[in-house]
């Protein structure tokens, strides 16, 4: 399976429980207030989404760090740097 489609079921997993939980918070079926504040359940979609964020700009920086040790991504981005230099020259760009 490829990564992001891992990372989103997971995230639908998380969001999930926490829909469920939320529910049964709200609906007086259970009683976790001594455990869990329920400022934290509350905030709970928010911790996620920035720690979301985080995990995305530092998959991003590893990756860019990480870039000139894939030789083969080097010579693919090349290539394309090649195919649009010829693209935009044959449409007339001048630059």
């Amino acid at each position: 399976m490829k990564h992001w489609v891992s990372y989103v079921l997971y995230l639908s997993f998380v969001f999930g429980t926490w829909a469920a939980l939320k529910y049964a918070v709200d609906s007086n079926h259970i009683d976790i207030s001594s455990i869990v504040p329920s400022s934290v359940i509350d905030t709970f979609p928010w911790l996620l989404l920035m720690w979301l964020g985080c995990f995305c700009l530092g998959k991003l920086g590893l990756d860019i760090v990480c870039f000139n040790d894939m030789p083969q991504e080097i010579q693919k981005l090349e290539k394309e740097i090649v195919e649009a230099k010829a693209d935009l020259k044959k449409k007339g760009f001048r630059g």
